[in-house]
């Protein structure tokens, strides 16, 4: 413990030498500079949505699946999500990822969690959808750092594939500060020195920052803000890293844009639904004895039909044909 507690000052101390004498970083970029997100859509055939996004080496693959609000089944500590939102969301980085030295056997801890709470937090408010459970999970494959923020724009590029309805493209920033402290190693220099605030980290300069700062928004404002403080920093750090963050959020909607400029509207994989009341006196008519009626049109439209209480009908099918017989 000791001996990794040392050589991570060491290595603190060297990035913050390279970058207060020459201004660059490790891998060539100055502290200013974010790396190019690119991104694919309909990258894996059959799903409602699925999306690719890499940002440097860090690469996020993320998944959509469409379905009713009330079929929805979350696994307590999985899914962030409830009953009455229609984001059910989780994130994971597998022990096969590039970057990840991690046990086979992968359990979600307390850290998945707080993740997946920062996603379900940036992109919640954004899903404009009724009656509806949108299930999305991101898989980062590959992790060299900003993994978080990238899968904000991947989740939303595989819902607008999946045709969701969303307000707007949003993306993330991430901003971090290397102090002399360095990660928890011992060090002469004051409480909460900072040495150099740097956007778009990777995973060795996320491995020794004093304060992890990532920021999601759209282009009418932010969605979500989370800061990952490992040592006391001034709020005139925060309020700076928030400004510069914020300052390259245009550019990383951009990004997004160009891989996909709205949601889509044809794809064959993605559900239709129609809704309509029938009176609750016609309701045990419209069922029939044991459901026969309801399980009849099912095997004829190859639909899916459930009624409410109240007298709703839900019908849920592959396409447009199948819903209107």
């Amino acid at each position: 413990e000791m001996v990794r507690r040392a050589f991570s000052g060491v290595v603190a101390e060297a990035l913050r030498a390279v970058l207060a004498e020459l201004g660059v970083r490790p891998d060539g970029r100055t502290g200013e500079e974010r790396r190019v997100a690119e991104g694919a859509v309909q990258v894996l055939p059959g799903l409602h949505g699925a999306s690719l996004l890499d940002v440097g080496y860090t690469q996020v693959m993320c998944s959509v699946a469409l379905g009713r609000q009330a079929e929805a089944i979350i696994r307590m500590g999985y899914l962030q999500g409830d009953a009455s939102t229609p984001l059910l969301i989780s994130y994971e980085i597998p022990a096969f990822a590039n970057g990840t030295s991690t046990h086979v056997a992968f359990k979600y801890g307390s850290i998945e969690v707080d993740r997946q709470d920062v996603l379900r937090m940036a992109l919640e408010s954004l899903v404009v959808i009724e009656d509806a459970a949108v299930r999305t999970h991101c898989d980062v494959l590959g992790n060299d750092g900003g993994a978080l923020m990238a899968s904000v724009g991947a989740a939303t590029l595989a819902m607008m594939d999946a045709g969701v309805p969303m307000a707007r493209h949003a993306a993330g920033v991430t901003v971090v500060t290397i102090s002399t402290e360095g990660a928890g190693a011992p060090s002469d220099a004051s409480e909460g020195e900072v040495a150099a605030i740097i956007v778009d980290p990777s995973a060795l300069e996320e491995r020794h920052a004093g304060m992890i700062l990532m920021l999601a928004g759209t282009r009418s404002g932010i969605t979500g803000v989370n800061a990952d403080l490992r040592e006391p920093i001034p709020l005139s750090t925060i309020r700076e890293g928030l400004v510069r963050a914020g300052d390259l959020l245009p550019e990383a909607l951009s990004e997004l844009e160009g891989v996909l400029e709205g949601r889509r509207l044809d794809s064959p994989h993605v559900p239709v639904s129609a809704t309509f009341t029938i009176g609750v006196d016609q309701k045990s008519r419209v069922i029939g004895a044991r459901g026969a009626n309801v399980m009849k049109l099912e095997q004829v439209s190859g639909a899916r039909i459930s009624i409410d209480n109240d007298g709703k009908v839900f019908v849920t099918g592959k396409n447009n044909e199948a819903v209107e017989t």
